[in-house]
Protein backbone atom coordinates (compact mmCIF):
# COMPACT_ATOMS: atom_id res chain seq x y z
CA UNK A 1 0.00 0.00 0.00
CA UNK A 2 1.20 3.33 -1.50
CA UNK A 3 1.19 5.81 1.66
CA UNK A 4 2.42 9.39 0.38
CA UNK A 5 2.62 11.76 2.88
CA UNK A 6 2.43 15.31 1.99
CA UNK A 7 3.82 18.15 4.31
CA UNK A 8 3.22 22.34 4.35
CA UNK A 9 6.48 24.39 4.13
CA UNK A 10 7.06 25.76 7.59
CA UNK A 11 6.24 29.40 6.21
CA UNK A 12 2.62 28.13 5.01
CA UNK A 13 0.02 30.76 6.52
CA UNK A 14 -3.70 29.72 7.01
CA UNK A 15 -6.27 32.01 7.08
CA UNK A 16 -9.42 30.88 7.92
CA UNK A 17 -12.24 32.85 6.14
CA UNK A 18 -15.99 33.36 6.75
CA UNK A 19 -17.83 33.82 3.71
CA UNK A 20 -14.78 35.19 1.96
CA UNK A 21 -13.67 37.33 4.96
CA UNK A 22 -11.30 37.23 7.57
CA UNK A 23 -13.07 35.06 10.56
CA UNK A 24 -12.71 37.25 14.12
CA UNK A 25 -14.76 35.85 17.04
CA UNK A 26 -17.45 38.02 16.10
CA UNK A 27 -18.17 35.99 12.98
CA UNK A 28 -18.97 32.95 14.72
CA UNK A 29 -22.29 33.80 16.82
CA UNK A 30 -25.43 33.81 14.76
CA UNK A 31 -26.62 37.35 15.89
CA UNK A 32 -23.02 39.08 16.04
CA UNK A 33 -22.47 37.40 11.95
CA UNK A 34 -25.58 39.07 10.86
CA UNK A 35 -24.82 42.58 12.28
CA UNK A 36 -21.50 42.51 10.74
CA UNK A 37 -22.74 41.27 7.88
CA UNK A 38 -25.39 43.93 6.89
CA UNK A 39 -23.66 47.13 8.95
CA UNK A 40 -20.36 46.36 7.63
CA UNK A 41 -19.89 43.47 4.83
CA UNK A 42 -22.70 44.58 2.91
CA UNK A 43 -21.43 48.50 2.98
CA UNK A 44 -17.98 47.75 2.52
CA UNK A 45 -18.81 46.03 -1.16
CA UNK A 46 -21.67 48.48 -2.35
CA UNK A 47 -18.92 51.22 -1.03
CA UNK A 48 -16.17 49.62 -3.56
CA UNK A 49 -18.22 48.47 -6.25
CA UNK A 50 -19.57 52.35 -6.32
CA UNK A 51 -15.89 53.70 -6.33
CA UNK A 52 -13.31 51.40 -6.56
CA UNK A 53 -10.48 54.09 -7.04
CA UNK A 54 -11.27 55.81 -3.41
CA UNK A 55 -10.35 52.20 -1.84
CA UNK A 56 -7.27 51.81 -4.56
CA UNK A 57 -6.12 55.39 -2.97
CA UNK A 58 -7.28 54.86 1.00
CA UNK A 59 -5.28 51.62 1.01
CA UNK A 60 -2.28 53.68 0.23
CA UNK A 61 -2.97 56.32 2.90
CA UNK A 62 -1.21 55.07 6.14
CA UNK A 63 -3.73 57.46 8.34
CA UNK A 64 -6.33 55.24 6.74
CA UNK A 65 -4.87 51.81 7.55
CA UNK A 66 -7.37 49.64 8.85
CA UNK A 67 -10.24 51.58 7.56
CA UNK A 68 -13.40 50.10 5.55
CA UNK A 69 -11.58 49.63 2.55
CA UNK A 70 -11.16 46.80 0.06
CA UNK A 71 -7.63 45.92 -1.30
CA UNK A 72 -7.02 43.93 -4.32
CA UNK A 73 -3.85 44.41 -6.30
CA UNK A 74 -5.85 45.05 -9.27
CA UNK A 75 -9.32 46.59 -10.18
CA UNK A 76 -11.62 43.47 -9.04
CA UNK A 77 -15.27 45.10 -9.31
CA UNK A 78 -16.42 42.39 -10.54
CA UNK A 79 -15.54 39.56 -8.24
CA UNK A 80 -16.89 41.61 -5.52
CA UNK A 81 -20.17 42.45 -7.45
CA UNK A 82 -20.35 38.23 -7.72
CA UNK A 83 -19.66 38.24 -3.83
CA UNK A 84 -22.42 40.68 -2.99
CA UNK A 85 -24.79 38.87 -5.59
CA UNK A 86 -23.82 35.56 -3.47
CA UNK A 87 -24.03 37.05 0.15
CA UNK A 88 -27.36 38.05 -0.28
CA UNK A 89 -29.08 35.16 -1.84
CA UNK A 90 -27.06 32.70 0.13
CA UNK A 91 -26.89 34.39 3.47
CA UNK A 92 -31.20 35.76 3.56
CA UNK A 93 -32.20 34.66 6.96
CA UNK A 94 -28.57 36.23 8.38
CA UNK A 95 -29.83 39.15 6.50
CA UNK A 96 -33.42 39.14 7.85
CA UNK A 97 -32.25 38.53 11.42
CA UNK A 98 -30.13 41.26 11.48
CA UNK A 99 -32.86 43.59 10.34
CA UNK A 100 -35.21 41.98 13.34
CA UNK A 101 -32.66 42.87 15.74
CA UNK A 102 -32.30 46.29 14.48
CA UNK A 103 -36.00 46.75 15.07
Amino acid sequence: MNQDQFFLRPNVVAEPLVDGWYAWAHLIPPATLARNLTGRHLKIMESYIQAPETHESAVKNPKLLGGPFMDFKQRSVEQVQQLHHHTLQERRPLIALSRAIER
